[in-house]
């Protein structure tokens, strides 16, 4: 006697099945245990930054040497996109941007070593820090902290001390900030005093700096040097007064009281906080992508609910809290994947009019979801909005092979042979069909699986998760589906001779009839789905491109850039101007803001936006109806609200003459930003360079695609070039010398710099204001400065004859470049609606129209993300399309039968998905765009079911009955399979539209795309296969209706395509 295979042997066994089961179970609750859950997948940052500060060397200088060298480090490495470096005030910042196929660990560790072993980078940079750019993100926790009897800097002080330290150490702390004044020491220096002992101001400032070890803060604030300190200041003031200086030439030692006086400020000087309308001191955090931020946020509430308790005068006032929507997310999807079962079980048992089928399909959906989740464990970092969003739109996916097998095993007519080798042997008939539908549909998301960009995180966690449903399903529909069915199906005679006793496929069988009788129905139906291809690519023309839409946080950033020259003052005055305008919208709930951060004029607002409310009724069943319908017509996500909040509050604050505020959305997609605009142009000579910028962006903004343009032309000063030529062998070398005289000539602060030049001549930059500057009429200024008597640091006068040329300067006060060149960075907003690639390519194409030469623009940030989104879309589209078309090819051993599919199923399904980003106002962005291929995807595999059976039966009558009555009866039989898995997909995911927590814009948009795609689907592939099938000339069939085979089972030489269409029902 034969063995048995261990697969005849479970199919015989009786308990084999429930083993499996609960196997099945134990393993995805175990998963589901020990899973982490993130907000949303985490993506490893490409990005590369080494940051310096330096006190004692002119910006030009550390741009053009030690800049050049940083940027060569960079540039050594593979996989570099570029480079952009930032040289302002006594900082500097290098940025490498990276593909994200290297390993970005090991180029960090490279550049590490690399500015270690640089020489010229250790001799020249304090304060040298390098590392992984994490990016901005909007902070996840927040508090406001006062007390009636402290002050706040007392109250800044303990934070500092107690909380911080405890914070950072937390797990799953990225970040922590702490916003409020500090105790300053003003050092008030005596310009003549200073004159008199032969001291410069940078040796005072070195000095200084070099005395205190403790984390201060230095600030130079016209005459004054600012020092901040968190702890013992009256400490720091002893040793001040003791400082001894030792100055460069005879005078000898000097200490610092001799030529300043000293006091501390328990008060607002720089740095401020407030919450609303009041002061305080805020703490934000912000928390590891790679850990569970309700278990982070609980930590961080209890530890502050503990120290609260041993310091009862310090109040604290939550201001905002991320993980509340997320909680509420977590509580909406649970209820959609609830009501995606539900409704997905009552599709199946009112068309198959069987209990046991139903139950037989239905269990399929929990076995298939807690098999994914096991290896979900092994395969993903985490569990996240997108990988539960991919599992809702699974729950009307999974279904689809437990459909065909249990549609094909209730076909099948009953034999003698034992029900675990009948079962077996139907299995092993339609197993390739299984897994050509499962592939079909899988092979849709490789292509994204692959991808290398930034938004990549996104589409891998979204192709992974479904295919691992999808592979998951058709494993659970081979081994446990067919044992769940009966072992016989009753068949009367009347249902043999009526096999359409559903109304529904009778009326379609109906339909079928009159529409292979009909040319005019076929060219009326072929006409309409021309006219939605029409449509459909119109759309696909004028449609928004974006990364990914922002991600409604119920928060908004708002950045504020004061004039330079403002003073502390009128910062602050600026701050509570905008914090009155801000609280003065309805939709605002609180707003804190932050300024006077060391070395900036920058106010930042965190605007916390009300939750929507809607109307309840006490009406009963239709109040509720009533309720649901106005929260979809005001659906935020549907109405772009978000968008339209920020564009109103952009436009209020742009009121304002003092600021230039932007509008931060949060978003937490890698490559998408506020700014979609993010251009650099490069060039040799930056007032060339700025002169054809600004002419381009004149013209830009009369497209009216732009919110608004700006350049960083505000780092552009109007100043003087002052030329000397000294006589060395009466003065010293230029080098050596210190130019505190003519600092003090010039009123700060503006000074700008010095830089040395070879053969001793030094070129000294001196800024004025715009109001005393006049571009048409440089001689008054020039006469100006002329009437100055200029000194060196010995006290000699320099003749006005030694001096070279004096013209006006449009140099930039700050340095920027990208990819070692010098560059002017371009960054705007687009309007509501208009097509930010095209506005990306038409600023591009003016700018090349004002003389930039194109390899001179490169694209940043958000810019370089959507261009290269917009080209990988179309590859990634196209490559899957041909690996659908490859696979089919292979299944069906024939090119007729895939163009056949391809063309009937394709072409609308992927046009109407633009047709609903039109209608509902949504843009092109990684969401709408996996939610089309999915569709696509769907379509070609119900597509293969209809042609597979019409084939099949074509094949088995030969001569007997037309191609016309073969295609009838096969889309007939197969309107229950294309039925299920349509409506089950549709009022699947139909719970995703009326969601309005965190996730709620990606789950909104996939939503709609696949419902109204699988809508558009379900009517093409019922009607529009049949209509393909029957305008072809049937002498195309002739190589597949008519191919020799085998009638003998197990055959070993019959063809697996062959095999399969025999035995396929």
């Amino acid at each position: 006697m034969k063995a048995q295979s261990p697969l005849q042997r479970y199919f015989d066994s009786k308990m084999g099945y429930i083993i499996l089961m609960l196997l099945i179970t134990l393993c995805g609750l175990a998963a589901l245990k020990f899973a982490t859950l993130t907000s949303f997948p985490y993506s490893r940052s490409s990005s590369i930054f080494v940051s310096a500060q330096f006190f004692d060397k002119p910006a030009k200088y550390i741009a053009t040497h030690v800049a050049s060298d940083i940027e060569d480090i960079f540039a050594s490495q593979d996989g570099l996109e570029y480079t952009r470096l930032t040289v302002e005030n006594n900082a500097l910042r290098v940025t490498g941007k990276f593909d994200k196929s290297v390993d970005i660990d090991a180029v960090a560790r490279d550049i590490s070593n690399a500015l270690t072993n640089s020489t010229m980078v250790q001799n020249n940079l304090d304060e040298l820090t390098s590392g992984l750019d994490e990016g901005d993100y909007a902070p996840d926790l927040g508090y406001v902290f006062t007390s009636p009897s402290r002050s706040d800097a007392l109250v800044s002080r303990l934070l500092e001390t107690e909380i911080t330290p405890i914070l950072r150490s937390l797990p799953g702390i990225q970040s922590v900030a702490l916003y409020g004044p500090s105790d300053a020491i003003y050092i008030d220096i005596d310009q003549d005093k200073l004159n008199a002992s032969g001291l410069a101001l940078n040796q005072v400032y070195d000095a200084v700096r070099n005395a205190f070890t403790q984390p201060a803060s230095y600030l130079v604030d016209g005459e004054n040097y600012e020092i901040f300190h968190h702890k013992e200041v009256n400490n720091g003031i002893q040793k001040m007064a003791t400082l001894r200086i030792e100055d460069s030439h005879s005078e000898g030692i000097h200490t610092l009281s001799d030529i300043a006086d000293f006091r501390v400020a328990n008060e607002y000087t720089r740095v401020k906080a407030q919450f609303n309308d009041k002061d305080g001191v805020v703490l934000l955090a912000t928390f590891d992508g790679r850990d569970n931020p309700l278990s982070v946020a609980g930590d961080v509430k209890q530890m502050i609910t503990t120290f609260l308790q041993n310091e009862p005068d310090l109040q604290a006032q939550e201001i905002m809290d991320s993980t509340v929507m997320l909680y509420g997310s977590i509580k909406e999807t649970l209820i959609s994947i609830i009501l995606s079962v539900v409704v997905t079980c009552l599709i199946v048992y009112f068309t198959t009019r069987s209990a046991a089928s139903a139950l037989a399909i239905s269990l399929s959906i929990p076995l298939s979801l807690l098999l994914a989740f096991a290896f979900f464990s092994v395969s993903l970092d985490s569990i996240n909005l997108i990988t539960i969003t991919a599992l809702i739109i699974a729950i009307g996916l999974v279904v689809d092979d437990s459909i065909v097998v249990t549609d094909y095993l209730q076909n099948q007519g009953s034999d003698k042979t034992r029900a675990g080798n009948r079962q077996l042997n139907n299995l092993r008939a339609i197993m390739m069909v299984l897994v050509a539908i499962t592939l079909t549909l899988v092979v849709v998301y490789l292509p994204y699986i692959f991808s290398s960009a930034d938004y990549s995180v996104v589409s891998k966690e979204f192709g992974l998760s479904i295919s691992i449903a999808l592979l998951c399903s058709l494993f659970v529909s081979v081994l446990v589906t067919p044992k769940l069915l009966p072992t016989q199906f009753v068949r009367n005679e009347q249902g043999k001779s009526a096999p359409y006793q559903n109304p529904v496929m009778r009326g379609y069988r109906h339909s079928l009839v009159w529409f292979a009788e009909s040319r005019g129905f076929r060219a009326t139906m072929a006409f309409a789905l021309l006219g939605i291809l029409a449509f459909g690519y119109l759309a696909w023309q004028n449609t928004n491109n974006e990364v990914a839409p922002p991600e409604d946080k119920r928060l908004l950033m708002v950045l504020s850039e004061v004039s330079p020259n403002a003073t502390s003052i009128e910062v602050q005055q600026q701050a509570n101007a905008l914090t009155e305008k801000v609280l003065s919208l309805p939709w605002v709930e609180s707003t804190n803001y932050v300024t006077g951060v060391p070395d900036s004029n920058m106010i930042t607002h965190y605007v916390r936006l009300k939750e929507p409310e809607y109307e309840t009724s006490s009406e009963g069943l239709f109040g509720d109806l009533n309720s649901l319908l106005q929260q979809f017509s005001e659906n935020p996500q549907r109405n772009n609200t978000l968008v339209k909040q920020s564009e109103s509050l952009a436009s209020l604050l742009a009121s304002e003459t003092l600021s230039r505020s932007f509008v931060i959305l949060p978003t937490d997609i890698p490559g998408a930003s506020t700014f979609p605009i993010d251009i650099a142009v490069m060039g040799s000579d930056t007032e060339e360079i700025l002169e054809k910028v600004e002419k381009a962006l004149s013209e830009a903004r009369a497209t009216g695609l732009y919110e608004f343009l700006i350049h960083d032309a505000k780092y552009v000063s109007n100043q003087f070039n002052i030329e000397t030529l000294v006589d060395t062998s009466t003065y010293g070398s230029a080098e050596n010398r210190y130019f505190a005289s003519l600092i003090a000539a010039f009123a700060q602060p503006n000074y700008i710099g010095k830089t040395p030049h070879a053969n001793d001549n030094v070129k000294v930059y001196l800024g004025i204001s715009e109001a005393n500057y006049d571009r048409a009429t440089p001689m008054p200024q020039m006469t100006w400065v002329d009437d100055y008597t200029l000194y060196d640091d010995g006290s000699r006068q320099i003749m006005k004859s030694a001096i070279q040329r004096v013209e006006p300067s449009f140099e930039p006060r700050d340095i920027n470049k990208t990819n070692g060149l010098p560059s002017v960075q371009i960054r705007g907003i687009t309007l509501s609606g208009a097509n930010k690639y095209e506005a990306i390519e038409t600023l591009k194409n003016i700018l090349i129209a004002k003389g930039v030469p194109e390899h001179n623009i490169t694209f940043l940030g958000s810019s370089r993300s959507i261009s290269k989104s917009v080209t990988e879309h179309v590859q990634i589209t196209l490559f899957s399309l041909v690996l659908i078309f490859l696979l089919l090819t292979v299944l069906f051993d024939s090119l007729i039968a895939p163009i056949i599919i391809m063309i009937s199923t394709v072409p609308i399904t992927y046009f109407s998905g633009y047709i609903a980003l039109d209608l509902f106002g949504l843009s092109d962005n990684i969401y709408t765009r996996l939610s089309i291929l999915t569709a696509v995807g769907l379509s070609s595999k119900q597509a293969v079911i209809m042609v597979y059976e019409v084939l099949r039966l074509a094949r088995e009558n030969g001569q007997k009955a037309s191609m016309k009555e073969a295609i009838i009866q096969g889309c007939s039989k197969r309107f229950n399979a294309v039925f299920m898995t349509s409506f089950s997909l549709i009022l699947g995911v139909l719970p995703l539209i009326f969601q309005f927590n965190f996730g709620a814009v990606a789950k909104y948009n996939i939503a709609v795309v696949i419902v109204f795609c699988m809508t558009i689907s379900f009517i093409t592939v019922l009607y529009f296969v049949p209509l393909v099938m029957l305008s072809l000339p049937k002498t195309l069939y002739r190589g597949l209706l008519f191919r020799k085979s085998s009638k003998q089972e197990g055959d070993a030489e019959v063809s697996l395509t062959q095999q399969t269409i025999k035995t396929v029902s």
